[in-house]
């Protein structure tokens, strides 16, 4: 090493706890004459920081040990850096950190070297060689000493093994990220850096927690950030009670948490500010009404900054009313995706229900997809739609604390932003599922025309209940009509058993909207279509998830042709039975067996 006393500040991911009791060093280094095994550590220089060996997952059921880097303050043992995560060890007692006589730094068992950095220079220094998490004033980016920066992820939470996915600057020199899936082919990208934002990641625009930095010379370019304050690292959340409070005693396991509790108007010693604002939204709002659904009205409000949003007033009886508005709250209220529209704001006063959402300039899907529409949405923009609706669903269904099952899915909920990204709408229907449970009995609710079969049948429902409605709303983007239409002649075209006919005789081109006049790219044609007659089947288990449709829609994973669906197949031998139904919510009616709402 270039210096006999080099400092650490080696700051990385992992994740678990491990109960094993350290014993620490004085120093914030190693020397030439000693070294690090078993259970001792050294702390940094500022005591934020641990390194030493530890244990991933469940200790009686792995022998496997890591050299790396955890918050010392942080209770639950919480790695950040992992030497060693392709090769553990069996034993820290017989592994050893030493400087070896060349100068280089070794992780050593049994006197065999696993791993070591094979240069003069420091093995990591200035947190500039991240490994599968980028942390406050770290570089990523590209050297011409050091080459190309990768982060790769892990395995799994107990497997801190290289992973499928790496994140790294675009090579060919842009300011973008690139997330390639099996490190070759590009997964996601999140756009070139316009001096503030990535423009993939338009939330970076709202109140976000970090500053970004971005050098390029001719040594290096890279991208680094910093916290705008690093004396509070939290997720965030937002619970609302309604009624009597729960318990909120908190343990004081450092995981403290700010509560904000909901006062009468009487006790706000300035209250003006906020009955104002609500005033001017209300005021503003009732000058253009957006539309009508089975709960309430939609209509264009306008705030004092001249900003636009959308304001949804619940109607009808109270108790129906009152049990949208806490749906909505308690799903769309506590997450935030690009492909979902977000909550702004509310309003709950006596028996008035107001819901404040961003404004959507291009309105509902329905609007500016079937016939009649002044626009005629191309190929382009509608597979668009298709991933991004796609990927809010995804994100319902598999990244949040619970699975948020949607139960509305149709081209009315679909709002399009000026750019026509698309954003997932309407929760008043939605319902949470634990992880613990894969499905829930409810009460009948959602639009004929977009439900699935279980929900005729009365059994419980899951998340597969989306996609079957998604598949629905998948087949209406290629042909651009509703997918039940009555001809003059009185019979019924049923576009889903059409598509799945001419889909196994490879007629793609007899499906595409007539108006686009065939200009369309039919490999992606064929590829949503395939994906939407495997989202309608009968069978829940023979459906997708919509992360497996994501992936199928951005070319990761390949669709077989799909067989046509038993209930399809009835209908081609016997379409007298085909009953016309015209697009109608439901609302929540009573199941056929009589299930609960839970």
């Amino acid at each position: 090493m270039a210096s006999p006393k080099p400092r650490w500040f080696l700051l990385f991911l992992f994740f678990l706890c491990c109960n094993i009791p350290f014993i620490s060093f004085a120093s914030d280094h190693i020397s030439f004459n000693n070294s690090l095994s078993g259970n001792q550590t050294i702390s940094s220089q500022g005591g934020k920081f641990q390194l030493g060996f530890f244990q991933l997952g469940n200790r009686s059921e792995s022998s496997n040990y890591y050299l790396g880097i955890w918050y010392k303050k942080v209770i639950e043992l919480t790695p950040v850096w992992v030497a060693n995560r392709n090769t553990p060890i069996s034993d820290p007692n017989k592994s050893e950190l030493r400087i070896l006589a060349t100068g280089n730094l070794a992780l050593l068992n049994h006197n065999t070297q696993i791993c070591s950095n094979e240069t003069a220079t420091h093995l990591w220094q200035s947190m500039d060689h991240p490994t599968d998490t980028w942390l406050p004033g770290a570089k990523l980016g590209r050297g011409k000493a050091t080459g190309q920066q990768r982060m790769v992820s892990r395995k799994n939470s107990d497997d801190p093994a290289e992973g499928i996915f790496s994140l790294e600057i675009d090579p060919n020199g842009s300011s973008q990220y690139l997330l390639y899936w099996n490190r070759s082919k590009p997964y996601w990208t999140s756009g070139q850096w316009n001096g503030k934002i990535f423009t993939n990641v338009p939330e970076m625009n709202s109140n976000y927690l970090y500053d970004f930095k971005y050098v390029s010379n001719e040594n290096e370019t890279y991208f680094t950030y910093s916290l705008q304050d690093d004396s509070i690292i939290s997720s965030m959340n937002c619970s609302v009670w309604f009624g009597n409070l729960l318990n909120l005693h908190q343990e004081t396991d450092g995981s403290g948490k700010t509560l904000f509790l909901r006062l009468s108007a009487s006790e706000l010693k300035n209250g003006d500010h906020m009955e104002k604002d609500i005033i001017w939204v209300i005021i503003g709002s009732v000058i253009e009404r957006l539309g009508r659904g089975a709960f309430g009205s939609v209509f264009k409000g306008t705030l004092p900054n001249s900003r636009y949003v959308a304001v949804k007033r619940l109607e009808g009886p109270l108790q129906v009313g009152e049990k949208q508005f806490r749906n909505e709250v308690s799903t769309i209220g506590i997450v935030q995706h690009v492909n979902l529209v977000r909550l702004r704001g509310l309003c709950c006063e006596r028996n008035k229900r107001l819901l404040v959402y961003d404004y959507m300039e291009n309105g509902s899907l329905d609007k500016k997809l079937f016939y009649g529409s002044s626009t005629i949405l191309d190929w382009k923009t509608r597979y668009q739609i298709a991933l991004g609706a796609a990927r809010g669903l995804a994100y319902l269904h598999e990244s949040c604390i619970d699975c948020i099952i949607h139960c509305d899915v149709k081209p009315e909920n679909i709002l399009l932003d000026e750019l026509f990204v698309p954003k997932v709408a309407d929760f008043g229907m939605a319902k949470l599922v634990g992880r613990e449970f894969s499905r829930v009995l409810t009460t009948l609710r959602g639009t004929i025309g977009y439900l699935a079969p279980e929900w005729i049948s009365g059994v419980a429902i899951s998340a597969k209940t989306d996609v079957y409605s998604y598949g629905m709303v998948l087949l209406e983007l290629v042909s651009g009509r509703r997918n039940s239409e009555q001809q003059e002649e009185g019979h019924v075209d049923y576009f889903p058993l059409r598509a799945a006919i001419e889909l196994n005789e490879g007629n793609i081109l007899a499906l595409l909207d007539s108006r686009l006049n065939g200009d369309a790219n039919l490999e992606e044609v064929e590829r949503v279509c395939r994906v939407a007659c495997w989202c309608i089947q009968d069978e829940e288990h023979n459906r997708p998830t919509m992360g497996q449709v994501v992936q199928i829609l951005e070319g990761i994973l390949d669709v077989g042709l799909p067989p046509v669906p038993r209930s399809l197949k009835a209908l081609k031998e016997d379409t007298t039975s085909l009953v016309f139904l015209r697009e109608h919510s439901l609302g929540e009616q009573s199941c056929p067996v009589g299930t609960s709402d839970s």
